[in-house]
């Protein structure tokens, strides 16, 4: 649920079940009731694990990510920008990644 008013970031995810009473960073991830933000995900919908460096890595994309504070930015691709052919369609399982 979406409370109104709330601004959804680019590329953010909001899980099944979860009540949205703040605004949500680009990239972020929420989860629960009410809804916390508990993480980042890459445009591919992967979990970035960030580095004492604030950087994470797509394991599909290879796209690096950088962390500063609560934003989170995609350093290869303006976020404005679509994802190049073949990049746009998966091609690992989720058993392959996990």
């Amino acid at each position: 649920t979406i409370v109104c008013g709330i601004t959804l970031g680019l590329y953010s995810f909001i899980g099944a079940g979860a009540v949205v009473t703040k605004d949500v960073p680009d990239y972020g991830l929420v989860l629960g009731n009410p809804g916390k933000l508990t993480g980042f995900m890459s445009r591919h919908g992967h979990k970035l694990k960030f580095d004492d460096s604030n950087h994470a890595i797509c394991p599909e994309s290879n796209y690096l990510y950088e962390r500063v504070g609560e934003e989170v930015r995609c350093l290869d691709l303006a976020e404005d920008k679509s994802l190049p052919k073949e990049l746009s369609v998966g091609w690992k399982t989720y058993h392959e990644f996990s």
